[in-house]
């Protein structure tokens, strides 16, 4: 998975966290714990974006298309967003245990990387 891909999922998991589901709760439990692993393995990314970002802004809060550095910097930005993260195993959730639940789409997106399909 990207890093790109990991920083959405971790979005769409944050977000899922409102919607009003009642779930198994080992489940529930299971995928806390994934998103705690996503969290744990994508920080050293986002630390080393937001060190691009502030090494090109020089002082200022966040750059423009206007600003000189801006180029070079979405480029290394982008460098760092389409690395693969590494270390990151999830623990699978049979979907059958969610077989009976409805779930709005984006709920199954941020999920969907722990799921296993059994046919």
């Amino acid at each position: 998975m990207k890093y790109y891909e990991a920083k959405n999922m971790l979005q769409l998991l944050n977000k899922m966290s409102v919607v009003d589901v009642a779930i198994p709760i080992k489940t529930g439990i299971r995928i806390l714990q994934n998103k705690q692993l996503l969290i744990t393995a994508i920080l050293p990314y986002n630390t080393i974006e937001n060190d691009v970002i502030k090494n090109y802004s020089n002082g200022k809060p966040s750059l423009t298309p206007d600003d000189e550095e801006y180029a070079t910097c979405s480029a290394k930005v982008n460098d760092v967003l389409n690395e693969e993260v590494s270390g990151l195993e999830f623990d699978k959730i049979n979907i059958d245990e969610l077989a009976d639940l409805k779930l709005p789409m984006s709920a199954i997106t941020a999920i969907y990387p722990m799921l296993e399909v059994k046919e």
